[in-house]
């Protein structure tokens, strides 16, 4: 009789991450925020003055702090809010 194979798929319990980065003496906060299906928000914030300026994406992938800041949406935002 074969014995049965049981693997156990899935992402980490909880994935949610908040970090901050400084850049030209600029202060902005990356979020990650893991969504129902699997998905995940990623969103970059910035305040300058009474202006704050945020852009945010979905994703299927689990991205990395390095990966995200990194993403040509990103990159765009930062250079935009400079």
């Amino acid at each position: 009789m074969a014995k049965e194979i049981e693997f156990k798929h899935g992402a980490p319990e909880n994935t949610d991450s908040v970090w901050e980065v400084w850049i030209d003496n600029r202060h902005f906060i990356f979020q990650k925020t893991r969504q129902e299906g699997g998905v995940f928000l990623y969103s970059c914030e910035t305040k300058t003055g009474d202006t704050e300026s945020v852009t945010s994406f979905f994703c299927d992938r689990n991205l990395m702090p390095e990966e995200l800041e990194a993403l040509p949406q990103f990159v765009a935002f930062i250079s935009a809010t400079m």
